[in-house]
This record gives C-alpha cells, structure tokens and sequence, in this order.
C-alpha cells in the first residue's frame, strides 16, 4: 500500500522565487547597475506568475531601493546612492564628481514673487527669486530643487548663468559666503508635477529637504527644498 509522504517544507510561490532571482542577480552584478529587465511579459513567461503578482513583486523591490521604473520604458535595477552630508557646505557637483558620477543641471524656471509660506517665514522679506531646477547623475533625474532667494541680495540674479553652482555665483559675483545651514529632513511622496519631471509615477517615496542657507553676518539669504528619489541620495551625518 502506497503511503503519503508528509514534508515540512513550506510551499515556496512563484512571486517569491521571482524576488529571489532578480534579487541575486542584481547582488551578484549579474545585472548591473543601469541594466533593463526582462519585460513583465518575459517575466511571466519565465516564473508562471500572473500580471499582478509581477506587477507586486517588482513595487516591493523598487520600495527596497533595488530597482526603478521609467514610465514606457521599464524597470530598471537602480545605480549606486550619491552619499552626501546635508548640513556640508559642498554642492552637489562636487559630491557627485568626486564619487565617479557625471552630473549635470536643467534650469526649469527662474521667477521674481512674492514669498509666501515657510519662505517668507525663514527670509523675512516678501521680493525673492523662486528657481526650480532638475539635478541629473548620469543621466537619471533625481533631485529637484525650489530655492527662494533674495531679491535685494542679488540684483539681476535671472541674468545669470544658474544652471552651474550657485554657491560660487553668489561668492565670486555677489561676495556672499555661505557660512552656515539649517536641514529639516522628512520622507513624502511625489506629487503629479514632481514625478513627471524625475520620470517616474505619482506616489513615488521621496527624501525631502528644507534647507536655509546664512551669510557671514549670519542672515539667512537662501531657503530650499529638494526632493530626491529616495533610492538616489544616501545621508552621512557626523556628529
């Protein structure tokens, strides 16, 4: 008589040996850094699973930071953070150059208003130039900056080339030094503008940053927010 044999082995499912592959693909550099995978369809295919439990798998390693999504275009397995001190006074270029990255900047828009909010609040002035700009490592957007900046401060600030290092700009042409700044650091979720321009989908987590800047007289002349995709930016703080 033919017995049943009883195992303590747990059934392991289809999406869960999809997550371990693709997962030790990527730690192994078997996908590298940059490298598309296989389309939902392939992954299908190849792990038995329906479209939903593929679509699941591949949010829960984008939320572990493994991979992207690029609307029509895929996933993606992520690159290397850019590790930064948010209370250093070095800028963004320097921190990407110096760990191997090529970075580069897209002005979106520079405007003169009326400050408003938390900008008012820190600057005590209502006239600041309002500059929205998109910072790329290689390629990839991952930050967006809104900084809000005194008028009186720098006169014809708009004239000027802002897609460089702003720090330099208000030294060499404003003889103004940076020498002090605030952080205040939340998570949050990118609204709709905000995740077409770092191309990716509404909801996306996100690192934001609310960043004052003071001069030597310790007056605060800049007030930021950034919003970094939260699989980009790495955050060293020594104490």
């Amino acid at each position: 008589m033919d017995t049943l044999e009883v195992t303590d082995q747990p059934v392991i499912r289809p999406s869960t040996l999809m997550l371990r592959g693709l997962e030790k693909s990527i730690r192994s550099r078997e996908l590298c850094p940059g490298d598309r995978l296989p389309s939902e369809r392939e992954l299908q295919e190849q792990y038995g699973c329906t479209r939903i439990t593929i679509r699941d798998a591949l949010l829960r390693l984008a939320a572990s930071g493994l991979i992207y999504r690029q609307p029509r275009k895929g996933w993606f397995v992520t690159p290397p953070r850019l590790i930064c001190n948010p209370t250093r006074r070095i800028h963004f270029l320097h921190d990407a150059r110096s760990q191997g990255f090529v970075p580069s900047t897209e002005l979106i828009s520079c405007k003169q208003e009326q400050a408003e909010g938390a900008a008012y609040d820190v600057l005590q002035d209502r006239d600041v130039y309002n500059i929205c700009r998109l910072r790329k490592l290689n390629g990839r957007p991952v930050l967006i900056e809104n900084m809000h900046l005194l008028q009186h401060s720098f006169p014809d600030l708009h004239l000027q080339q802002l897609d460089n290092s702003l720090t330099d700009l208000m030294r060499n042409h404003y003889q103004t030094y940076i020498t002090g700044e605030e952080a205040r650091i939340c998570s949050t979720a990118l609204e709709d503008w905000q995740a077409e321009l770092l191309q990716v989908t509404p909801g996306t987590p996100a690192i934001r940053i609310e960043r004052t800047r003071f001069d030597r007289t310790n007056r605060a002349v800049e007030f930021d927010i950034e919003y970094w995709l939260h699989d980009a930016i790495e955050l060293h703080v020594r104490s």
